[in-house]
């Protein structure tokens, strides 16, 4: 077949449009060209920019959040300090507490009291924090006041009578606990606190005997620590026992004064330790180390 008569044939689909024939319809156009492919965002240009809308996004929702927890928190504060308080004592509390705990806690949990009451003790806790413990009317029972500042806590002592103002926390094994104390008053015999001073070089040694130190710690647990804790003290006593503690290390036990009432020495060489007996007077220098359930001790003592 000649190449004129061909002529009038449709062009084969998928190929342009040739010169010379009529045009057909679907077909470019003689001489089309294709436009480029457009360039969008790589894969990694895509996770990058949701990764950092997820990142943003999420610091703005703890920034959102951050600051409404601060402004609840400083709410919270305000009306608490503007609320009227509740006027309460301790046996008060301790006998709702024991008719009836969640109807205390209803009462009295969260909410602003002032409580008066009798010093029964003053004890430090977790950190030195102190705690103090107000007669509750029944043997055992004691309400627990935690907040109160050491310089304050240290001018109290057992039989005074205080007012604080206090933040109800429930009860803890049948104890009535109070939080966030400030002391408004207290009336009674009770030492001064005195304000901190440098201490001067060399450190002066103090000396006691270890019926002041059980008496001391007696009275206020928290006073004492500030005057013996820490400190070179001095300690003439007469040796009730001589033991041997963790790791075979001496605990010498010097009479307090009272029943079932001693000091301890530790940290004395053990060959110093051998040639002591009971009721011997003995004299050593050591360094205040608090209270242990009630036992004064000292460390670091050496037999003069």
């Amino acid at each position: 077949m000649c190449w004129a008569s061909m002529q009038g044939y449709p062009q084969h689909p998928g190929y342009p449009q040739q010169p010379g024939y009529p045009q057909q319809p679907g077909y470019p156009p003689h001489g089309y060209t294709p436009p480029p492919p457009k360039k969008g965002l790589s894969g990694m240009a895509i996770a990058g920019i949701v990764g950092l809308c997820l990142f943003g996004g999420c610091m703005t929702v703890c920034v959102v959040a951050g600051k409404g927890a601060n402004d609840k928190a400083a709410a919270d504060k305000k009306a608490f300090d503007q609320a009227e308080a509740i006027e309460v004592t301790p046996e008060e509390l301790v006998k709702a507490y024991e008719e009836n705990e969640v109807g205390a806690d209803t009462k009295f949990k969260g909410k602003k009291i002032r409580i008066s009451g009798v010093v029964a003790s003053i004890d430090s806790g977790i950190g030195d924090e102190p705690n103090i413990h107000l007669e509750g009317g029944k043997m055992f029972k004691n309400v627990t006041l935690k907040g109160i500042s050491k310089s304050s806590a240290q001018s109290l002592a057992k039989g005074q009578k205080l007012v604080a103002v206090c933040k109800g926390n429930g009860e803890i094994i049948g104890t009535p606990f109070l939080e966030d104390c400030k002391l408004e008053s207290s009336t009674g015999t009770g030492p001064s606190a005195k304000p901190g001073k440098a201490e001067p070089t060399p450190e002066p040694t103090i000396e006691v005997t270890p019926q002041q130190l059980v008496q001391a710690y007696g009275e206020n647990e928290v006073s004492a620590d500030g005057k013996y804790k820490g400190k070179t003290l001095k300690v003439t006593g007469v040796v009730v026992a001589i033991e041997s503690g963790f790791g075979d290390s001496p605990s010498v036990q010097l009479d307090g004064g009272q029943p079932y009432k001693n000091v301890t020495l530790q940290d004395i060489p053990k060959d110093k330790a051998a040639s002591l007996k009971k009721g011997q007077k003995i004299t050593a220098v050591c360094r205040g180390g608090g209270e242990v359930i009630g036992t004064p001790f000292l460390k670091e003592c050496k037999l003069e």
